[in-house]
């Protein structure tokens, strides 16, 4: 059995400006609500057991509340992933947690960027990145149990499978889903 502390109170997390995130093959930047068509894209095309987002204008409303959410403050940021050519085929978004959460990711790929580690490499970067300069200790990310690339990726970016404990309910873990964690190498 794996068990984990829950993320530090709010406060204990440092208020960061969000970074640009540079890989080998894949950009990672902070989502505008100027990327909400591309994100609303991205969305139709949800994986497994995940629902696409109705209409542009709401992929608008969600990125334009994100955007005007300081870092810090509990709540989802989105970052939109670039290949070379700055094309979106991506994007990932990190909650900032509440008090006695975990921060948590999420992340959705283009089925044309999908099965080349693409996924792998963005989700790499914005972990290391939040469990590195931003001060999280551990982040936590739900996926459907149907959804077998995302549980690979997991796999391939230092997730462990979390089987019960306390994140289930703070994270209202459904009888579909699967929860994953990571810890920071030091905690």
């Amino acid at each position: 059995m794996s068990t984990f502390i829950p993320q530090p109170v709010l406060g204990d997390v440092p208020a960061v400006k969000l970074p640009v995130l540079i890989g080998a093959r894949v950009r990672v930047r902070p989502a505008t609500v100027a990327d909400a068509g591309d994100w609303f894209a991205i969305r139709a095309e949800a994986g497994p057991g995940q629902s696409p987002m109705p209409a542009v204008a709401e992929a608008e409303a969600r990125l334009a509340e994100m955007v005007a959410r300081p870092a810090g403050q509990p709540g989802w940021r989105q970052w939109m992933v670039e290949d070379p050519a700055g094309r979106p085929i991506g994007d990932l978004g990190l909650r900032w947690p509440s008090i006695g959460a975990p921060a948590e990711i999420g992340f959705e790929m283009l089925r044309r960027a999908r099965g080349a580690g693409l996924g792998t490499e963005a989700v790499g970067l914005l972990c290391d990145w939040a469990l590195g300069p931003a001060g999280f200790s551990l982040l936590a990310a739900v996926t459907q149990k149907v959804n077998a690339s995302a549980c690979a990726l997991l796999d391939r970016s230092g997730f462990i499978r979390i089987e019960e404990g306390d994140l289930f309910e703070i994270l209202e873990v459904a009888g579909s889903e699967l929860l994953y964690a990571r810890r920071r190498a030091d905690a």
